[in-house]
Parts: C-alpha cells; sequence; structure tokens
C-alpha cells in the first residue's frame, strides 16, 4: 500500500503542536506543563488548560483595573508638612455684609430726600422699594412700578451704589494670634429691618482667597448680634509636585493660573470662573450687570428696570442651575487654599471696665469680631503622582506572576518559541516529509523481482527453496 502524501497545512499544525509541547515543558507559566503531560489523559489535561486559561484571564482584569486607576484617579494628596510658616501666606480675605435687603429708617430718610412727582406719595415710592430684592432672590414685581421708580431716580441723579461692606486686608500674616488678626466693630440695624434674607438677625461674614470674588462657595458664618465674637482660621494649602504639572489637563483635571485666561479676572481660579460665567449669562440675556458683581467694562450695571429680566431667569443667572445651554466648563484648581473657620461668641458687655483703646467710646448695640489664624504655622499638601509608569509596570507583573507564573522573561520565552523555535519546526518537519515522500516513490519504482535462488509455488501456502 501506498501512504498519501501528507498535505502542506498538516505540516504547519503539527510544527505549531510541537512547538507548544516543547514550550510548555520548559516555561515558568503555572500550570502550562500539565496540559501536554504525557501521563495525564483529556481529563486532566482540560482540566489544567481551564485552569491556566481562568487565572489569565483574572490577571488581565487586574491589569486592566490597573490601568483605569492609573488613567482616572492619576494624583493624591500627601502632606508635605504641617508646619509650613506663616511668613508664607497673605491674610485671608474677610467680606462682611448685612443679612438686611432693606432697612425701614434708611429707605424712609432716603425717600425724605427725593423730589417725587405730584401723583406718587412716600408710601408708595416705599412699596417701589420693597421690590428691589428681585436683584437677589425670587420675588414678585410689577413693571410699571420699577419703570417709575428708575425715573423718579434718573431725575433726582442717582445712581445704583453697593449696599455691601468689603474688608480686603492685603497683607503678610507673620504673626498669629488675637492681637495680630483683623478687628472689626459692626453696628447693624435689625429692629428696623423691613425685609431680611434669614429668621435670625446678624451679621454675615465671609472668608475667602485673596484673589476671588466671594460666591456661594466661599465660607460663610453668621455672626450674632450684641456680641463679641472669635473667629479663628486655620488655613491649608494645596501645592502641585512637577511630575503632576507635567501632566495633561485631562489627566490630573485640574488647570493652573496660567493655563486659561478670564476676561473679568486676572487669573484663573475655578470659583472665580464661575462667578464670571454666572456674569456672562446675565449679560447674555439681561445686558446688564448687578450691581453687586465687579465692574465690566462697556456694559451698564443693571438698574431697577431690569429686575424683571432678572427675575424671570432667575434660575440661570442667580442660582446658577446648570442646564444644555447653561454649563460652565471650570475644571478645578491646581493650587487651593482652603481655610477651616471656627467661631465663638459671647454677650457684649459695654459696662466693663477695660483698659484697651479699641474699645473706647463703643456704640451701645455693637458686635465686636476679631479675625485671626489661630496657630504660628499652617498645613501643606502636595499633590503627587498616584502611580508613576514605573508603579504602572510593577503592578501589572505583580498580577500576572501572582495568577500565572509570568514575567518579562516569559513574553521573551514566548515570541521566542513561536517565531524562531517555530519556523526551525517547520523547517525540520517539511524535510522529514520530503525525505519521507521521495523515499516512497522510489519504492514505487522499483520492480521488485524473486532472486533466481527462490522458486514460489504458485500453490497457497507451500514454498521450495533451493
Amino acid at each position: 500500500m501506498v501512504s498519501k502524501k501528507k498535505k502542506p497545512g498538516n505540516i504547519y499544525i503539527r510544527a505549531l503542536s510541537k512547538t507548544w509541547k516543547d514550550f510548555s515543558q520548559i516555561t515558568s507559566i503555572h500550570g502550562l506543563k500539565y496540559t501536554t503531560d504525557p501521563t495525564g489523559n483529556a481529563f486532566t489535561k482540560a482540566i489544567w488548560i481551564f485552569i491556566a486559561l481562568t487565572s489569565f484571564a483574572v490577571a488581565n482584569w487586574l491589569v486592566y483595573t490597573f490601568y483605569l486607576d492609573f488613567i482616572g484617579n492619576p494624583t493624591r494628596l500627601n502632606i508635605e508638612t504641617d508646619h509650613a510658616p506663616l511668613s508664607e501666606l497673605m491674610f485671608p480675605a474677610i467680606t462682611i455684609c448685612s443679612s438686611n435687603y432693606i432697612n425701614s429708617i434708611k429707605t424712609r430718610k432716603f425717600i425724605d430726600g427725593l423730589k417725587l412727582p405730584p401723583n406718587v406719595t412716600k408710601e408708595t415710592m416705599y412699596g417701589y422699594f420693597s421690590q428691589v430684592i428681585g436683584f437677589r432672590v425670587k420675588t414678585e414685581y410689577n413693571e410699571d412700578d420699577l419703570n417709575e421708580l428708575q425715573r423718579i431716580i434718573d431725575d433726582n441723579r442717582y445712581t445704583i451704589t453697593d449696599t455691601m461692606l468689603v474688608i480686603y486686608l492685603r497683607k503678610h500674616a507673620t504673626m498669629h494670634g488675637l492681637s495680630n488678626g483683623l478687628s472689626i466693630i459692626a453696628t447693624p440695624i435689625f429692629d428696623d429691618a423691613a425685609i431680611t434674607a434669614t429668621y435670625s438677625y446678624g451679621v454675615k461674614l465671609l472668608v475667602h482667597k485673596n484673589n476671588v470674588f466671594p460666591s456661594e462657595t466661599t465660607i460663610e458664618k453668621l455672626i450674632p448680634i450684641h456680641s463679641e465674637v472669635l473667629v479663628r482660621i486655620r488655613p491649608t494649602v494645596i501645592t502641585c509636585s512637577n511630575q503632576v504639572r507635567q501632566l495633561g489637563v485631562t489627566e490630573r483635571n485640574c488647570l493652573f493660573p496660567e493655563e486659561r485666561r478670564l476676561r473679568f479676572f486676572s487669573e484663573y481660579d475655578d470659583e472665580n470662573c464661575i462667578i464670571e460665567c454666572q456674569i456672562l449669562s446675565i449679560i447674555e440675556r439681561c445686558e446688564c450687570v448687578p450691581y453687586y458683581f465687579i465692574e465690566v467694562p462697556n456694559i451698564p450695571v443693571c438698574n431697577f428696570t431690569k429686575i424683571p429680566c432678572l427675575v424671570d431667569n432667575f434660575e440661570h443667572t442667580i442660582v446658577r442651575k446648570e442646564s444644555a445651554e447653561y454649563r460652565c466648563e471650570c475644571p478645578p484648581s491646581c493650587q487651593n487654599t482652603i481655610f477651616d473657620v471656627q467661631t465663638n461668641a459671647i454677650p457684649l458687655s459695654i459696662t466693663n471696665f477695660t483698659i484697651v483703646d479699641f474699645y473706647d467710646r463703643l456704640p451701645e448695640f455693637s458686635t465686636v469680631i476679631h479675625v485671626f489664624l489661630n496657630s504660628q504655622v499652617y498645613k501643606k499638601l502636595r499633590r503627587d503622582l498616584l502611580t508613576n509608569f514605573i508603579s504602572l509596570i510593577s503592578n501589572f507583573g505583580s498580577a500576572y506572576s501572582l495568577f500565572i507564573g509570568m514575567s518579562i522573561v516569559s513574553v521573551i520565552e514566548i515570541l521566542y518559541f513561536f517565531t524562531f523555535v517555530l519556523r526551525h519546526n517547520i523547517k525540520k518537519i517539511a524535510e522529514e516529509d520530503r525525505k519521507a515522500t521521495l523515499f516512497t516513490r522510489r519504492i514505487e519504482k522499483f520492480n521488485f523481482q524473486p532472486r533466481n535462488e527462490e522458486r514460489i509455488d504458485r500453490t497457497p501456502g507451500l514454498h521450495i527453496l533451493n
């Protein structure tokens, strides 16, 4: 019988099978040698193949998790020092304002000094002023009343003025303690408050960075009236390492001041960015800027006639409710200062004797506020890389080594066996097949005859030899 000629494709399958057997017997990858163990049966080989594939899948899942963590959370905060000197800091900005929207006495006194048209009484004018809270809150309004109010104000040559008192102390905080801070005497009048922002009486105190306009995110404390209040501030500064600075904006998810220019502020801060976004939204809808914001060149201050526009667009202009058409792209600031503010208050007694000149001629209904840094040092945090590329590779190696015993050398072994060794086996098997085919052809070509000494009897089963 003549054997069939093996197909060329069988050469590659046989070569791959031999390469796999050779590789599985010498590799350090766990369990592979048992998949080709000649002493095993089909069941045990199938079990080891399942174990190896499962371990490889789990290792890949861990590697994928490490990669997602590296991409999604590339930084972390580390404590650089708990004892940074105060000389490196600026004293925070302090904003103080009354929770009063309208003061009855001052409003009536202002109306007494106005020239009113014959058909407008002082009580009518007072009713007009009750609608000006539309600058800050959503309220009912009468557009005709506001137009009339604006005409009267214009006729009397008055403008919209800011009623907020902003104390902006810019100095180096080289010292700490009560005697080295900021002391304020406030005399708020609440007995004649017509409209207030809260159900309680007090003065609002805001603590924020020097380069930031106060906003809803600013730390706010309500200071009770007729009391002496100690406001203790403990700052924490966040900086960034050079490695974090070298990351892209999308990777570190924050901006440095020089990486974006704002239209209305000298340097970037996420709080300033949000305020600017709010101002732009108001300008787009009402073509003016409310008096309590910064002055914008070539944009008028909103007068009383703009209150209907502000109220109608309240969710987009005042409270900044985000929508598809109104979304602020303001990434966090990479460098930041956080203030931990603690207060305690005691009733103010002006009858007590004191030798401090600050308390001389103190008004009867006063509120005394002392703002100071409560420690001679502050905490500094540094934003560092959570894992660098070397750590990422190390995590990959740990996962593969734990589950399948694989290393960089194992990867080189795989490349070596399934390139050079596989190529060698293909050539070797092809050569063996060529020799076997040639030998078969020679046998087929040679006509074999019995020797002269041998006679073959055609009788079945009988051979006679000379």
